[in-house]
C-alpha cells in the first residue's frame, strides 16, 4: 500500500481516466472528439468571433460617443444591460448558469479590487 491508501497499480489506473476538464471540453463539443483539424478550425472560428466583436464593438462605441461624450456613462449602461441580459437568459433556462467555485470568485474580486485602487489612485 502507499501513503495515499491506494496500491499503486490503482493510482496509475485512475492518471488514465479522463480529468474534468477534459470532459467538460467534450461536452462544450457536444461529445464528439475532434478530428482531423477540428481544434485549428475551432480556434480559427472563435478568433473571428473575437474580431469581429472588437471590430463591431470600436465603431459602435465610436458612434456612441460622438453624440454622447461621456464613456464612464455608456460603459455603466453597457455593462447594466448586459448583466440584465444575462439574468434574464439564465432564470429562462436558455443557457446554462456556469458554476462557480470560492477560489474563483475571490480571485475575481481580488483582480477587481487591485484594478478599481490603481484607478483611483
Amino acid at each position: 500500500m502507499s501513503s495515499l491508501g491506494r496500491p499503486k497499480a490503482q493510482r496509475r489506473q485512475r492518471r488514465d481516466e479522463p480529468t474534468k476538464a477534459t470532459k467538460n471540453m467534450d461536452a462544450a463539443r457536444g461529445g464528439e472528439a475532434m478530428a482531423g483539424g477540428g481544434h485549428a478550425k475551432t480556434m480559427l472560428r472563435l478568433g473571428a468571433l473575437f474580431g469581429l466583436w472588437h471590430l463591431f464593438t470600436v465603431v459602435y462605441n465610436k458612434q456612441v460617443l460622438k453624440v454622447f461624450p461621456f464613456p464612464i456613462n455608456v460603459t455603466a449602461v453597457q455593462f447594466a444591460v448586459g448583466t440584465v441580459v444575462a439574468l434574464l437568459l439564465w432564470t429562462a433556462g436558455i443557457l446554462k448558469r456556469p458554476k462557480v467555485s470560492g477560489a474563483q470568485v475571490n480571485i475575481t474580486n481580488s483582480f477587481g479590487f487591485s484594478s478599481f485602487y490603481n484607478l483611483v489612485n
